[in-house]
């Protein structure tokens, strides 16, 4: 399980949490709760739908400063590979 720690537009909205459950690449699942909690699990479904795993949401670009970077940043850290972390 890997807790969403990132500092990227989430400080500045600290009510929005999450996590990711993953195993070997594998995306088992995350959840996402608080303010525009719908727009960011969208991304996880994404990947899942296209049967990717975490390491690919790691390695798509994403803007800065946005909420989605919480997402990249929590599959980098499940990758292993978290910068702001």
């Amino acid at each position: 399980m890997t807790l969403w720690a990132a500092r990227t537009e989430t400080d500045l909205a600290p009510e929005v949490a999450g996590f990711l459950r993953a195993d070997d690449g594998e995306l088992l699942g995350g959840h996402i709760v608080g303010a525009k909690a719908t727009e960011l699990i969208q991304e996880l479904v994404n990947a899942k739908a296209l049967e990717g795993g975490y390491p690919e949401v790691a390695r798509i670009i994403h803007g800065h400063p946005t909420l989605s970077e919480g997402v990249m940043e929590a599959a980098r850290a499940a990758d292993g590979w978290l910068i702001h972390g």
